[in-house]
């Protein structure tokens, strides 16, 4: 059930940024010409190549606000609003429902990185030899240190992942403790948000006085094994902070759901 769960989620975002991110890369592609070629001082030529330069910016502006905002609504509107009544009394279970909203956000925000880095690759003039030129230059980095390029993208790719997925379900469990509320339940979240924020750090302050500090060069022989180490426990930390978040959200909202 999970699977048609993600089927409908992944329409809903395809929907929503199917002309996005086409328009992101094509105004890019646009700029590139636009900024390359030799353009007079005229207030035509000045047009030309500002236009499509801010309209870009808009562009890339707004991709980032409605990620955001889709995160939210899909959520907030799915689960906790009217969508809430219908959504809760298919056949699935509470966490599918949140782990479909969450996977769906987190794919959704990898490839909008991913199309903004494209694009900015686009907009700036750079040629293809010059590319040729950066990634050896970024392998024979990657050996000095020892590290294999194949782990280190599938690591960084990884970390980021969870990273997103902490991010969103922070906002998923403030918007659950907020819904509890029966009133004023926007700022119930707000509040809940920056609760949330101060509890994690008076944790990181009691480990602080604790002195946790761990230095993987100690325990591991070459600079290479150290790093993939750290951040392998990097993944490991944010993903048991995932699984704390989501299990306090599944709970509200399998238990305490309050959708009147």
């Amino acid at each position: 059930m999970l699977g048609k769960l993600l089927k409908y989620d992944f329409r809903s975002m395809w929907k929503q940024f199917a002309l996005l991110w086409p328009a992101a890369l094509a105004l890019a592609l646009v700029n590139r010409f636009t900024l390359s070629r030799d353009v007079g001082n005229d207030a035509v030529s000045t047009m030309v190549t500002t236009i499509p330069l801010l309209v870009f910016g808009s562009v890339m502006i707004a991709m980032v606000v409605i990620v955001l905002l889709y995160v939210i609504q899909r959520f907030y509107k799915g689960l906790l609003g009217d969508e809430g009544y219908l959504m809760h009394t298919l056949p699935v279970k509470t966490w599918q429902l949140i782990a479909s909203k969450l996977i769906c956000a987190v794919v959704m925000t990898i490839i909008s990185i991913a199309v903004a880095f494209l694009a900015f690759l686009i907009l700036v003039p750079f040629s293809f030899a010059d590319l040729q030129d950066v990634f050896p230059d970024l392998l024979r980095a990657l050996r000095l240190y020892g590290l294999d390029m194949l782990l280190f993208c599938v690591e960084i790719l990884l970390l980021l992942m969870v990273c997103t997925a902490q991010s969103y379900l922070h906002l998923y469990l403030s918007m659950a403790l907020g819904h509890l509320a029966s009133k004023h339940r926007v700022a119930m979240s707000v509040l809940a948000y920056i609760g949330i924020n101060v509890v994690g750090s008076i944790l990181l302050n009691v480990l602080a006085v604790f002195n946790f500090d761990l230095d993987f060069n100690i325990v591991f022989d070459s600079a290479a094994a150290a790093f993939h180490a750290a951040v392998w426990f990097a993944i490991g930390v944010v993903a048991v902070i995932c699984a704390v978040l989501f299990f306090f959200t599944n709970y509200i909202l399998k238990r305490n759901l309050n959708l009147e």
